[in-house]
């Protein structure tokens, strides 16, 4: 210890006997008390979950409070908070995590922990290759090949690295509403 930190604690402990009634001094000389040093955890950053859980409503409610870390940072608070991440998981990826393991909901009211409900109930109920390509294009959710990766695998649809965005695209739609399209054919040809 440095002499300046000896003398800054020095005057802590002088300070603290100062504030001390007679009776709690004469105990602690008496040794009928102890002096006792506990640690405070000042860092809000350790509850910023606690906190979540009770304010957050939506999954940008979550995004925003979890910002100002970086990612390494979110990895830790995950991981104490028990929390599944991987390292290469991106910033938005753990976001969803967050968001699913607190049980909160996006904007819309859909559950965070699979964001493709909406998708794929659009496209459950499409009956035309071309619009459900369209809707698919311009879904805010599926900008990246990343994204429509995600989509087709919780469709259980192969996907091979190697596709290209659009190759994607028309695997989900083929697979999805091309594959209800056909079935229809084949129904209405075998009950004539």
């Amino acid at each position: 210890m440095s002499k300046k930190n000896t003398a800054r604690l020095m005057n802590l402990v002088a300070d603290f006997i100062e504030g001390l009634t007679e009776r709690e001094f004469q105990s602690l000389l008496n040794n009928q008390a102890k002096l006792c040093v506990e640690v405070l955890d000042n860092n809000p950053d350790q509850d910023i979950f606690i906190r979540l859980k009770s304010q957050a409503n939506s999954l940008l409610d979550i995004e925003e409070a979890l910002k100002k870390f970086k990612k390494n940072e979110l990895i830790s608070l995950c991981k104490i908070h028990g929390i599944d991440v991987k390292t290469r998981d991106t910033k938005k990826v753990i976001y969803e995590k967050v968001a699913a393991h607190l049980k909160v909901h996006d904007s819309e009211g859909t559950d965070v922990s699979n964001p493709y409900e909406e998708v794929k109930k659009i496209l459950n109920n499409s009956n035309d290759r071309e619009d459900a390509t369209e809707y698919l294009v311009h879904h805010p959710l599926l900008k990246t090949k990343k994204d429509l990766i995600k989509l087709a695998k919780s469709y259980a649809i192969y996907v091979d690295q190697k596709y290209t965005k659009r190759d994607l695209l028309d695997r989900i739609v083929e697979s999805v509403v091309g594959a209800r399209l056909r079935g229809k054919a084949i129904r209405s040809v075998i009950n004539k």
